[in-house]
């Protein structure tokens, strides 16, 4: 079912045509074989108020839930297992699927008009700013979707990581403070009972509390002061390492060869830590020379290259 100008299918898939100007969440035809205009803008649903809603609006709505495409990937999502990105691979792929769906076919990059068509003109301007050159070029290639996607999986499987870490070290601790107050009721039960004297008392306390005291500093360098997350590329005593796991009592790291290095966290509370991935854009100094008879016209031209 087709009709110039309108770019409507009966799937409820939005064509792209040279006269849709406006930014469109779903178009929809009717089963009857003539159309109705049930399209919805992303601004005119931001507008609508919530709590009067209109008939025909609501209408609107339950036939676009119904029967709408949901996915800008242009496909149904069924469930988080079957849609969630596991490898770089899937990610690349999600990130050529989302390309090939938003751009015109045919087409080498993704313009500010395309974006507009699933969000309003100030948002899309947002996300054209969050690519590569994508505010300069007017347009964002395929491979900038495909840096940006692959980007934003490392950073959601870092995270994925240092929070099953930070589960691990909870569920440790439980287990330790479920083994200490039954220490304490065991040890109070026989003091009660007078099996044991004050002065095996006072010994076995003074342990508890060197045990207190060591777990206390590693835990509060873990929970509060929480210098790197898993994947942070960091420098310690001069050498470069990535955080492979967080424990309770050790935090491995990964050397230049992939070699694993397990260092106390008691250790690390007393060193400095440099973490590049927590810091701001760095620089990079490079010295080099330049012959004395080189014309200057090279020389500006080296430093727009450099400058690139």
């Amino acid at each position: 079912m087709e009709e110039e100008g309108k770019g409507i299918e009966g799937s409820g898939k939005m064509r792209k045509s040279p006269q849709d100007k406006t930014s469109t969440l779903f178009c929809l035809a009717s089963r009857k074989g003539h159309k109705e205009s049930l399209d919805i803008s992303i601004d005119e649903l931001h507008q609508m108020n919530p709590n009067n809603v209109s008939a025909w609006n609501m209408k609107r709505l339950m036939n676009i839930i119904q029967h709408g495409r949901l996915s800008t990937l242009d496909k149904q999502i069924k469930d988080s297992k079957s849609t969630e990105i596991k490898t770089e691979n899937e990610a690349k792929n999600t990130a050529k699927r989302i390309f090939e769906n938003v751009s015109k076919p045919r087409s080498g990059h993704i313009d500010l008009e395309d974006i507009k068509r699933f969000m309003g003109e100030y948002k899309a301007q947002k996300t054209m700013s969050l690519f590569e050159k994508g505010s300069e070029s007017k347009g964002i290639s395929k491979s900038a979707i495909e840096n940006w996607v692959v980007k934003a999986f490392e950073e959601w499987r870092a995270l994925s990581w240092t929070l099953n870490d930070i589960e691990t070290v909870v569920e440790t601790l439980h287990w330790v403070v479920n083994v200490f107050v039954i220490i304490i009721i065991v040890v109070v039960s026989l003091l009660i009972l007078g099996i044991i004297t004050e002065k095996v008392l006072l010994m076995v306390g003074a342990q508890v509390l060197l045990l207190a005291f060591k777990f206390g500093d590693t835990l509060f360098f873990i929970f509060i002061t929480h210098p790197y997350d898993v994947g942070d590329r960091c420098q310690i005593d001069d050498n470069q390492m990535v955080v492979e796991e967080i424990g309770i009592l050790n935090t491995i790291f990964l050397g230049h060869h992939n070699e694993k290095i397990i260092i106390p966290n008691s250790a690390l509370a007393s060193k400095t830590i440099h973490n590049f991935y927590l810091s701001p854009d760095m620089g990079d100094e490079i010295e080099f020379c330049v012959p004395i008879a080189t014309p200057e016209e090279k020389i500006k031209l080296m430093k727009q290259k450099i400058l690139r």
